[in-house]
């Protein structure tokens, strides 16, 4: 397997560090994982298909995607994959290249936190394409306020339909940047507070990708769907406390 694209996956619902424990559910060439971050605000899904592994038919539990990240880390640009069971249940995944056999040990289903189903609404109210241009002004935003914990976007319409970001705390006196891109509603969307860091390192991980799209709902739901060779990246971030 190309250790780009288990990279490529990994890092999808990783989010550098926020999701650490996730099961990889396995079949012949394709690879779906479910997942929810630490602070509970963004759960989604990351599915591989078309791709040359197979792991078999198996939920295999990985309890620090940090460890199993450094791992592979060490591995050339074409690793093999082996999972070990014993009695029928999987122990632990072999990673081999032509320099290195490592040993991943699996954790126990029973370890790792239950993703949630999503009631998502009939119809959201707002969409946003995503491109380059709207990640390169999320990201100078973001690191021109030093880690702003939040954001906030809602429609604006002047000429066109817009959608209007706001990164910065909360509070009065707080440093915030403005800045608006391209949308379609029909009634549009109010103001809604969303966590920065998570939506930050959602589109660090997708910058590559192919398609992008923003979904946002009143209801309090924000949707985020990226789309990159034989990977989709979904993603749910709820509305933060005003």
């Amino acid at each position: 397997m190309d250790k780009r694209i288990l990279d490529k996956l990994i890092q999808s619902y990783h989010l550098k560090g926020m999701v650490e424990s996730v099961i990889w559910d396995a079949k012949p060439g394709e690879i779906t994982i479910k997942f929810i971050n630490q602070t509970k605000d963004c759960a989604g899904e990351v599915k591989l298909t078309n791709a040359s592994i197979n792991l078999g038919e198996h939920e295999l539990a990985f309890y620090s995607t940090t460890q199993l990240d450094n791992l592979i880390k060490v591995m050339h640009n074409h690793v093999e994959m082996e999972v070990i069971e014993e009695q029928d249940i999987p122990i632990r995944i072999n990673i081999s290249d032509k320099d290195f056999d490592l040993t991943y040990h699996l954790a126990t289903k029973e370890l790792i936190p239950v993703t949630p189903n999503i009631n998502e609404p009939e119809e959201y109210d707002m969409d946003i394409i995503v491109d380059e241009d709207f990640i390169q002004k999320f990201s100078k935003t973001y690191s021109a306020l030093d880690k702003p914990t939040r954001f906030t976007v809602e429609s604006k319409f002047d000429e066109v339909q817009l959608a209007e970001f706001v990164v910065g705390e909360s509070i009065g006196y707080a440093n915030k940047i403005k800045f608006q891109h391209e949308a379609s509603f029909f009634l549009g969307a109010q103001k809604l507070p969303f966590s920065a860091p998570v939506f930050k390192e959602i589109l660090s991980a997708n910058k590559d990708a192919t398609e992008g799209k923003i979904s946002v709902s009143e209801q309090g739901l924000m949707k985020v769907k990226f789309k990159d060779d034989n990977i989709t990246s979904l993603y749910y971030l709820l509305r933060l406390s005003d």
